[in-house]
């Protein structure tokens, strides 16, 4: 009820004020560093000494340290939540987010579930058929595109309001949805995929857009 979001708001301030005034080492933030400049890299705000800059990466340090240790790619997943809200609210989002389960059925990590690419493979096979023969006669496979897309959720794929699009529809319908998602980017790639005639062609429109 009432008392226990105030808890778990004030557990979150403590936690944050303890955390702003003594942040974690560099080692302790290295691969978080090397997130954050690929981390929405138009959006000053998250850069070069903007406003949110600071909270982004601690906010992703304290997430990592709760969610079992970060991963490179969970900034992304932070920041499009602090685009939509204020720390608090994002901290508990990114929580839910990233344990095992509706979004991350074997929690964020590169790795995909059993029986992930088997259905994947099937779903694109039944929805693009020409599609996914042209690009396995290209050597192209799953893991070249679907693990970024998938650790990212295309924040460094898709323009800003588009990928907002989608993540509504991920949030709602959870994983299957989000395949849904990309079968729906590979349609709008369909005819510049279909061009590509060397597999190097193809992963840069996928990686790129």
């Amino acid at each position: 009820g009432e008392g226990r979001g105030e808890g778990r708001g004030e557990v979150f301030e403590d936690k944050w004020r303890k955390l702003q005034s003594s942040p974690p080492s560099p080692s302790q933030m290295k691969d978080i560093s090397q997130d954050m400049p690929r981390t929405f890299p138009s959006l000053s705000f998250f850069h070069d000494g903007g406003d949110q800059q600071q909270n982004l990466s601690l906010l992703c340090f304290l997430v990592g340290s709760e969610a079992g240790g970060y991963v490179q790619g969970m900034s992304y997943v932070v920041a499009m939540l602090l685009l939509q809200m204020g720390e608090a609210d994002a901290y508990r989002s990114a929580l839910t987010i990233l344990t095992p389960g509706r979004w991350f059925p074997d929690g964020y990590n590169p790795a995909f579930p059993p029986g992930y690419l088997t259905a994947w493979d099937a779903e694109f096979a039944a929805k693009l058929p020409l599609l996914k023969t042209h690009l396995d006669s290209l050597g192209l496979t799953p893991e070249m595109y679907l693990v970024d897309w998938r650790l990212s959720l295309f924040t460094r794929f898709l323009p800003l309001d588009a990928c907002v699009r989608v993540w509504d529809t991920w949030i709602l319908g959870g994983e299957p949805a989000f395949r849904r998602s990309c079968l729906q980017v590979m349609s709008v790639l369909g005819s510049r995929l279909g061009r590509a005639e060397e597999l190097g062609e193809a992963v840069k429109v996928l990686k790129d857009g």
